[in-house]
């Protein structure tokens, strides 16, 4: 019978004659029951908590990742821009050494009235003058 009392701790305790000492038990029961439960809601917590932060974690690895990969194509982006803007520039510095459209027609008012086609080439001469 030693060994049933070792195991049950309830056994070990003297019997309470006064009702004040039961309630105090029962008040101690509702406590421990209370803190169990309370222990169990605080793990479930921890374990939200952990999953929590480890989603956290992978979702910024993922925005890290996505930012290397925005900021390789604004560079891209930059790059193509200025080869433009060089280009632009490169064109205007040749239509700035390119003829107006006034001189042009000047040019072709005195062609036009010189009549180079009409003109005679030095082998027409050469040979007009040793026919003769």
């Amino acid at each position: 019978m030693e060994q049933s009392n070792n195991q049950n701790p309830k056994a070990n305790l003297p019997p309470f004659k006064n009702k004040e000492s039961q309630e105090l038990i029962n008040v101690l029961g509702k406590v421990s029951s209370n803190l169990k439960i309370l222990e169990d809601r605080y793990s479930n917590l921890r374990r939200k908590t952990q999953l929590t932060d480890q989603v956290l974690i992978e979702t910024q690895r993922g925005f890290a990742k996505d930012k290397r990969l925005i900021n390789e194509d604004l560079l891209e982006i930059k790059k193509k821009i200025q080869d433009l803007t060089d280009d632009l520039d490169e064109m205007k510095k040749e239509l700035k050494e390119a003829v107006s459209l006034d001189d042009f027609m000047v040019l072709k008012k005195y062609i036009d009235y010189w009549e180079p086609l009409r003109f005679v080439t030095r082998k027409e001469v050469e040979d007009y003058f040793n026919k003769r």
